[in-house]
Formats: C-alpha cells, structure tokens, sequence
C-alpha cells in the first residue's frame, strides 16, 4: 500500500483522477494508492501488465486507487464566507473508505478486498457548523 498526502489541484471536469494513472507509472508493485489533498472522494480500480519474476510471463494485476476526502467541510450554508467560497470552489464530498479484506476461496489462497464508502451524515455536519457559527459570537 502506498499512501502519501497527493499532490496538485483538481479540475471541474476531472476532479483530480488525472493523477491516477500518474501515480501508477512512478511507483511499481503497490496494490493499493491511497491519497488526498485535492478533497475529492474516489475510488479507482485499474489493472496494469507485470512481469511476473518468476515464470517470466506477463501477467494482469489490479491496482486500486483511493482518493480520501476529509472531514473538513469547506462550505458554510451560513453565510460565513471560507477560504474555498472566496475563490468559487464548489462543496466537496465529506468522508474516507473502509478497506475489508477476505478471502476468496475460504484457505487462504487468494485475498480479496472491497472497498466500502464511510457513512458521514450531512445533517450532524450542517448542524456542527451551526454550533460553531454560536461559539465564535459568544467569543467575539
């Protein structure tokens, strides 16, 4: 697995997927990408040709890719202004992935794997905002 914070921007057409094949081609042998950064949620399964050292053939391999958002909402439905509504970003989704491993044929032999998106409700976020939108009055 590897994993790093990710890098770059995202556009509105691509939301960030441009990087997945990139990250593929510099770094060889990884099952799994995990990254974030951009604050986009994806889940990207590619399949890529190796060699396989052993018997010299060619062999097909899958390579999942994992673009983790936060939970960070960068949107206020307050009228607040943010960092991401003052230069016309649009909402993000909120939330990350699980990984559930298991085995296929039940010995062993050949793991799979899913990937589960977290359950994040945006109503326990609005409502969070709201709280903070209090606390920052009663501070002020």
């Amino acid at each position: 697995m590897k994993i790093e914070h990710g890098t770059g921007g995202n556009s509105l057409v691509t939301n960030g997927t441009i990087q997945t094949p990139r990250r593929s081609s510099r770094t060889e042998g990884a099952t799994f990408f995990v990254s974030g950064h951009i604050h986009e949620r994806c889940n990207m399964l590619l399949v890529v040709e190796t060699l396989n050292p052993t018997t010299s053939r060619m062999e097909l391999r899958e390579v999942q890719h994992i673009q983790c958002r936060s939970y960070k909402m960068d949107l206020r439905l307050d009228g607040t202004a943010t960092w991401a509504q003052m230069k016309m970003g649009t909402p993000k989704p909120i939330g990350g992935y699980w990984l559930r491993f298991f085995l296929k044929d039940g010995h062993g032999k050949r793991i799979q794997w899913e990937v589960l998106p977290a359950q994040v409700g945006y109503a326990n976020t609005q409502s969070y905002l709201r709280k903070t939108v209090v606390l920052r009055e009663r501070i002020a």
